[in-house]
């Protein structure tokens, strides 16, 4: 967090991120999704290639790259 209370613009909280999740989830009556699940599908979407960062773990925040964090699907190698 910064001087202002602000997380820098390529730092998500998880824990922000899994309410936010919650809330689509509870609305379409889907399963509820923790904060570890989360964590879970964040990791194999950074593996594959569709985000660009990285997991941070004290806190728990995504960190995303601040050149293109979200490739075109179209550059993304299937593997």
């Amino acid at each position: 967090m910064n001087e202002s209370g602000r997380y820098a613009k390529n730092k998500l909280p998880l824990k922000d991120m899994a309410v936010a999740v919650q809330g689509v989830a509870r609305s379409r009556g889907g399963p509820a999704i923790d904060e570890e699940e989360l964590e879970c599908i964040i990791a194999v979407l950074i593996q594959k290639g569709y985000v660009k960062g990285y997991l941070s773990h004290r806190p728990l925040f995504l960190v995303l790259s601040n050149k293109m964090p979200f490739p075109k699907i179209s550059d993304v190698k299937v593997t």
